[in-house]
């Protein structure tokens, strides 16, 4: 099972300033190296990491909104200056709480892509996996009815943005809502 705390003993190998994470299915356009060497080149001394745009392509769709995007990612950082958490799909973290982080500002900046879902099945497939093969907290009494059940409803209502991204939003509401009911049992 893959859990993005993995990344943290490659990131100890890197022989550069600054790092730039990406997943097999993300990709930058072709001017990004530009934007990059601007980014850095630009930086404040004291910025250790950007947060970049991402686009999401789900079910053959890029999503303009629906929590899907602007959908910030801590990719591009200095080295050593940042740490993954235990789990799936928790956002890296900067090693000093107080650190600067810049969020790029959408829409005339990099972007990463990422070729998320193509089916219905596969998103569900995965959502799945990832539930069942999460970290959780062992113990009862972090189970909580009422907070399992508010972040559920979140959920769906954070990916339910018709007038973003139409009817393919409730789809996808839909399924991240089952995500969540699914790990309250898992949890407990």
């Amino acid at each position: 099972v893959f859990y993005d705390e993995l990344r943290n003993s490659y990131l100890s190998l890197s022989k550069t300033p600054w790092t730039l994470v990406l997943d097999s299915d993300e990709y930058l356009a072709d001017d990004a190296s530009e934007q990059i060497n601007q980014l850095i080149d630009t930086a404040d001394p004291g910025v250790v990491g950007f947060r970049i745009p991402r686009h999401n392509y789900i079910l053959g769709r890029k999503f303009t909104g629906s929590g899907w995007y602007p959908d910030h990612q801590l990719r591009l950082f200095k080295s050593n200056e940042v740490y993954y958490q235990p789990g799936h799909h928790l956002p890296p973290l900067p090693k000093t709480p107080s650190a600067n982080v810049v969020v790029l500002e959408t829409p005339s900046c990099l972007h990463i892509h990422h070729k998320n879902y193509s089916t219905v099945s596969e998103m569900l497939s995965r959502q799945l996996h990832y539930t069942t093969t999460d970290n959780y907290d062992p113990s009862p009494d972090s189970f909580d009815f009422d907070d399992y059940m508010l972040s559920a409803i979140r959920e769906f209502n954070k990916r339910h943005e018709s007038q973003d991204d139409g009817q393919l939003s409730y789809v996808t509401g839909m399924i991240m809502y089952w995500n969540e009911i699914n790990r309250g049992p898992v949890s407990y």
